[in-house]
């Protein structure tokens, strides 16, 4: 009896050891953001790359190359990824959705040299995320500067990512020790758009 016992253990470790292993290992990062391609090498032990057949909930799958594909997701919490080999399902894993950063690096050409910013272009880029292929479009800025007489803050809004010609007027009325600001509004490929402050400046 114990023989026999033992031999329907044995077997069941086999089996379970035989199991497909799935591994699904992101290039960049270890999260899923949304809107942009996230490069996964997809395998699975005992199965050639080409045999596998893939699927996503809450994603889409763009073929690379053998074992290689783009994850892309529009948005939510989770997204999962199907592997499947001649009609049956291997495995599935799950991912965590996140938001694309806000991007922390704002730059015009002279605009450290604040008289001269009336020619530069409004950027937003990373500097700490430099695994993140990504780019914003800078759609809105907005100008505050101080009024003449009262010196009381007033803005003026530029659609694009230059200062208007009001906005580069009201610029030039300024003097020496006054502080200006600047604040932009810029899409990413998630297609939200974000308030982002640039910050101010005291001119001299």
């Amino acid at each position: 009896m114990r023989g026999f016992l033992l031999f329907f253990l044995l077997l069941s470790i086999i089996g379970k050891s035989q199991e497909p292993v799935i591994s699904c290992s992101f290039e960049k990062m270890n999260v899923v953001y949304i809107g942009i391609p996230n490069p996964v090498t997809i395998a699975a032990s005992g199965y050639q790359c080409e045999e596998l057949t893939v699927t996503g909930i809450n994603c889409e799958l763009t073929y690379k190359e053998p074992g290689k594909y783009d994850l892309i997701t529009k948005g939510g919490t989770e997204a999962f990824v199907v592997v499947m080999a001649g009609g049956d399902t291997l495995g599935v894993e799950k991912y965590r959705i996140r938001r694309i950063p806000d991007p922390n690096k704002f730059f015009s050409r002279n605009w450290y040299d604040c008289r001269s910013c009336i020619s530069g272009s409004f950027k937003a880029n990373y500097d700490h995320y430099p695994y993140l292929d990504v780019e914003f479009k800078v759609v809105k800025v907005i100008f505050f500067y101080p009024d003449p007489i009262t010196n009381e803050m007033l803005s003026i809004e530029s659609v694009g990512d230059k200062l208007n010609e009001q906005a580069i007027a009201a610029l030039n009325k300024t003097k020496i020790g006054q502080t200006i600001c600047v604040e932009i509004y810029c899409i990413g490929p998630d297609n939200e758009l974000r308030k982002v402050n640039v910050g101010c400046i005291e001119l001299w």
